[in-house]
């Protein structure tokens, strides 16, 4: 079975920095001696370690997204975790962008900049090297089943380059991978209670509920997988267990939606009616996939067999994968146009 529990868990990893939020948008005096300095010096270090967890962050989110779905999950999908199976249909291994490998090389770089940061930089650069092998393999498999080699020797090369993938991925990669993401669960705990508390002191409500419904959303997802479920078994999820985050969900919603209704409070905080509809529109996906999987588990209704196979539960009504994907598109929409 193809370890993708942590990878679905984790997919919704992602930093909001408020910098210089207050009621009134400009900055406190303050004299220009010894201790401004020293705050400045301080502030200075706050931003830079900001910035390379932001590249941690990035890596997170294609590792997760793109290296996941696109990737990692069609190659097995395919040719199995295990023994080499030959494929059913045009065997092929997808490759990873140049602007892919650019973004993996970036975290490297960083990695190694200062200001340190114990454990993470140590744990990106134990990840980096063993990533980069597996892509340069999958890489070797993309260009010899696009050639259609595989047909000249009736896949013996292809089943050399499994074994390669298979052991480079659960020896070597996935092990490091659990241990980066370890690091992106701290950042995100502490991440997520600073920006709560910034929200509320500086009565931005709109930001506060649309941050809050994110939290909410990872929180019912976090539970799901704790259970070890997936599209395969998701008749023995607990439904009692998220019935109350469930409903916290739906509070946070309805309270995201009435603080949007409020146009001075909008302007206020910086957003235009078409952000916010777009957004509350997403969150709205992601709510009504939560009540699509509890209906699914009241009505007893298995995932078929033939969408788990073909790897169409990303879009398969009440699975937890189609709510990743959901909670997935929400984030991406927060962080490209809610944090600029």
């Amino acid at each position: 079975m193809f370890k993708k529990r942590s990878l679905l868990i984790l997919l919704l990893l992602f930093c909001f920095i408020l910098t210089a939020c207050s009621s009134t948008g400009e900055p406190a005096d303050e004299p220009a001696n010894t201790s401004t300095e020293v705050s400045n010096s301080e502030a200075d270090i706050e931003r830079k370690v900001t910035a390379k967890q932001n590249v941690y962050i990035n890596l997170g989110n294609f590792i997760t997204g793109t290296y996941y779905d696109r990737i990692l999950n069609t190659y097995f999908s395919s040719f199995g975790t295990e023994e080499f199976v030959k494929p059913s249909s045009a065997p092929f291994v997808n490759s990873v962008a140049q602007h892919e490998l650019e973004l993996i090389d970036e975290a490297l770089e960083t990695s190694k900049e200062k200001p340190y940061i114990e454990g993470f930089d140590e744990a990106v650069q134990d990840l980096v090297p063993k990533m980069k092998n597996l892509i340069g393999v999958m890489e070797e498999a993309h260009t010899y089943y696009k050639q259609k080699d595989h047909v000249d020797d009736d896949y013996a090369k292809g089943a050399e380059y499994h074994d390669q993938i298979v052991s480079i991925y659960f020896n070597d990669f996935y092990p490091s991978l659990e241990i980066f993401f370890s690091y992106m669960d701290k950042l995100a705990e502490s991440q997520r209670e600073k920006d709560m508390q910034l929200l509320v002191e500086n009565d931005f409500l709109i930001r506060y509920h649309m941050l809050d419904v994110l939290y909410k959303s990872q929180d019912i997802q976090s539970i799901i997988y704790d259970q070890g479920i997936s599209s395969e078994n998701v008749l023995e999820l607990n439904v009692d267990l998220i019935k109350e985050d469930y409903k916290a969900l739906i509070e946070s919603i309805n309270k995201l939606k009435e603080y949007s209704k409020d146009s001075k409070r909008m302007e206020a905080e910086g957003f235009v009616s078409d952000q916010l509809e777009q957004y509350i529109s997403y969150v709205g996906d992601v709510k009504a996939t939560v009540t699509e999987i509890m209906e699914r588990v009241n009505k007893k209704e298995p995932v078929s067999e033939f969408d788990i196979k073909n790897n169409f539960t990303s879009t398969t009504s009440g699975t937890p994968e189609k709510l990743d994907s959901r909670i997935s598109v929400l984030i991406d929409y927060y962080n490209s146009y809610i944090t600029q």
